[in-house]
């Protein structure tokens, strides 16, 4: 009777110990599900913040949509004495130091010509709207200068104010750019700004050159 109340012992401790036991390892594996369910919470939340900071990033600046001079097409055409369609390039630049935007259209290749050359200066920072050769503070213009002909390369000009005088004083040519200022970015000198806009010009001829004629010349960038 004692070996049986022993062995009856031996076992309720056994299975006393056995249930310890898995409530034990249920209770393990349910932390280690709520720990499985808060780190996928941690990294969902962390990828959201994430995608939400980068979204707001992109979505920041303001502004017109043009940055510098390489982002919208120029094209220049020229009709008249001389002809041609030519591709070119911008800068629009604010000069701190004269206080004077300079709007340049440049040519990289105006073969069969000699040259094209467009520098147009204003006063102040550059403002959207129009530019004309007659506006107070005004320097640079427009000059093309053909083949070698036998008198040389003739020319053809528009110039701002009163430096390009010729003729008893008249101004030769005209001007009138129609300009839209995209956003700046500074620079060591002042500012560069993209833009966008479109330059109209009547070019006279430099009678000293052997030129004749009038050139009319458009460029849209």
């Amino acid at each position: 009777m004692r070996l049986q109340a022993l062995l009856v012992s031996i076992a309720f401790l056994a299975c006393s110990s056995g249930g310890a036991g898995r409530t034990s390892d249920a209770g393990g594996d349910a932390e280690g599900a709520d720990a499985a369910d808060g780190s996928s919470g941690s990294s969902g939340s962390s990828g959201s913040g994430g995608s939400g900071g980068s979204s707001g990033g992109s979505g920041s600046s303001s502004g017109l949509p043009f940055i510098d001079a390489s982002e919208p097409p120029c094209n220049l055409t020229l009709q008249g004495a001389v002809t041609g369609a030519f591709p070119c390039t911008t800068t629009l630049e604010y000069f701190t130091s004269s206080n004077r935007s300079v709007l340049s259209i440049a040519v990289a290749d105006s073969r069969p010509l000699q040259l094209i050359q467009i520098t147009l200066q204003h006063s102040g920072h550059p403002m959207t709207g129009t530019w004309s050769n007659m506006d107070m503070g005004a320097s640079g213009g427009v000059t093309v200068e053909g083949s070698e002909g036998e008198a040389g390369f003739p020319v053809w000009q528009a110039v701002a104010g009163s430096s390009g005088a010729q003729d008893g004083g008249a101004t030769p040519g005209q001007y009138d750019l129609q300009l839209m200022v995209g956003l700046g970015k500074p620079t060591p000198t002042g500012e560069s700004f993209g833009s966008t806009g479109t330059l109209s010009a009547t070019l006279q001829a430099v009678t000293q050159s052997g030129a004749t004629g009038t050139v009319s010349l458009h460029v849209a960038f």
